[in-house]
């Protein structure tokens, strides 16, 4: 639109929406017909933050099987003082975490769909309030409020499979020299398949 300002009129039927040289004729619903939302809001509530990094590195081993539920979704485990995320599709598992003076204890699975909403509606640095609510989990902020529904069938137990004491092999690796021996290598994998396999082989000094 043209104009510094924006004039809305309406007739009853038609919402105009003029500025400048140019206007706009919208077909519009009575307030009266919007059906009334219940809006819910817990009575208790914690903090989180970080939801964009929790989602960007677990959004990708989210699974789609709807016959496992739990895992169609990205897993919340809040800790006095830590955030972990984790997500997994059975051939692969991601778990991270965050530092943040949370104030209590939560665990819930959250549908990936409506994280990636919220993640897109946020800033990383936002701090934001996180409660149940009628079947619910919702995230509060000043200037919003974000609801969704719990996945509830049961997530991995990921304490017990990262503390299991048969581990074959732990190996230490620095992230940026991961990180550069897989994108050089996979530069000519076959992106044209749903799985474009990376073979890796650990040694005692070297990968």
């Amino acid at each position: 639109m043209s104009g510094d300002n924006i004039i809305l009129e309406y007739n009853g039927k038609l919402l105009g929406i003029k500025s400048g040289n140019c206007r706009y004729d919208i077909p519009v619903i009575e307030a009266r017909n919007y059906p009334q939302i219940n809006i819910p809001y817990p009575d208790s509530l914690l903090k989180i933050k970080g939801i964009c990094s929790l989602y960007s590195k677990t959004s990708v081993s989210v699974g789609s099987d709807d016959k496992k539920p739990s895992l169609t979704g990205i897993h919340l485990d809040i800790y006095s003082d830590t955030v972990r995320a984790a997500s997994c599709d059975i051939s692969r598992l991601t778990v991270t975490e965050n530092k943040c003076e949370c104030g209590g204890k939560l665990s819930v699975t959250i549908p990936k769909q409506s994280f990636f909403y919220l993640a897109s509606a946020v800033e990383d640095k936002d701090e934001l309030q996180i409660g149940l609510s009628d079947g619910k989990v919702v995230f509060v902020k000043p200037d919003m409020l974000f609801s969704t529904r719990i996945i509830y069938e049961p997530f991995l137990d990921i304490s017990r499979l990262l503390e299991a004491k048969d581990k074959k092999l732990v190996a230490r690796v620095k992230a940026d020299d991961m990180q550069t021996m897989i994108e050089t290598v996979s530069m000519i994998a076959n992106f044209g398949e749903d799985v474009a396999p990376v073979t890796m082989k650990f040694n005692e000094n070297s990968i």
